[in-house]
């Protein structure tokens, strides 16, 4: 059965590390034994679970933070280990300068609330130990969400300790445009027309959700001229950029003249 999509919307950026239900930074013994997520393993039914506390460490000038977990499941459907995959993200707002001082309890406290909440979900219990992604996105405002993945070419490099979360390379077909953001001089972005991506068939059979970071260039007549990945996760690219390009914003202006402006937004595909 196909169940309700929800597609949030957000952007995020980098920083972090931490601990909790001891989050390991390698492969522990149990996911070395354990089999990935895949078809013909597919994650077992959750059948309990906890929500992440937002951490009172996560504050203005934040705004947003996220962290992906590998998490491994023992035969009786709970969560035996979690590693960290990579650097949390952190988003502040733009034009704030942040130290590493004020950086680090932000992205430690997201781990530790990641972790902490994890030790609640249960699974029906599998045949042997599976091991999967977990992505957990903290706002500010609303209750952090949390999106279990299959392994991606992406989280594996992150894995690897390779820095997947690196700058965009520079583009090209942007090249002259505004940035939007806040305090970067242009005024917020007001969206007239907003297109839902549809749900990929590949991850609705497999019973996955995922986020994609992407790059919009907003023309000066308000619509979507190109769009570029910049943060992959198969199999839901396609879909999430096939949506953006159909967005339409209020034309920007500055000093009354209409500008081209570069938006970064994450697709986020959850199955309910």
């Amino acid at each position: 059965m196909v169940r309700a999509l929800c597609c949030v919307i957000t952007a995020l950026l980098a920083t972090g590390s931490a601990s909790a239900q001891e989050v390991r930074s390698t492969v522990g013994p149990l996911e070395r034994s354990a089999k990935p997520s895949s078809p013909e393993n597919p994650i077992p039914r959750r059948i309990a679970s906890a929500q992440a506390v937002l951490p009172t460490e996560l504050r203005m000038p934040a705004n947003r933070g996220m962290v992906r977990l590998q998490v491994t499941l023992t035969t009786d459907g709970r969560i035996g280990e979690i590693r960290q995959l990579g650097e949390p993200l952190v988003q502040f707002n733009a034009g704030t300068a942040v130290d590493e001082k004020t950086r680090r309890p932000m992205s430690d406290a997201i781990v530790r609330s990641a972790a902490e909440a994890l030790q609640h979900w249960a699974y029906e219990p599998p045949a042997a130990p599976i091991t999967f992604h977990v992505v957990f996105t903290f706002y500010t405002a609303p209750e952090p969400t949390a999106v279990q993945q299959d392994p991606s070419p992406l989280s594996s490099l992150s894995a690897r300790g390779t820095g997947a979360f690196t700058a965009p390379p520079p583009w090209p077909a942007a090249d002259g445009a505004l940035r939007a953001g806040p305090g970067g001089g242009v005024p917020p972005l007001r969206q007239t027309k907003n297109v839902r991506p549809r749900y990929p068939d590949e991850a609705q059979r497999r019973r996955i959700g995922g986020a994609v970071m992407l790059e919009a260039l907003i023309g000066p007549d308000g619509k979507v001229k190109d769009v570029r990945v910049i943060q992959s996760t198969p199999p839901f690219d396609e879909a999430a950029m096939d949506a953006v390009r159909q967005w339409e914003f209020e034309p920007t202006r500055i000093d009354g003249k209409a500008v081209s402006v570069v938006m970064t937004t994450t697709v986020t595909f959850t199955l309910r």
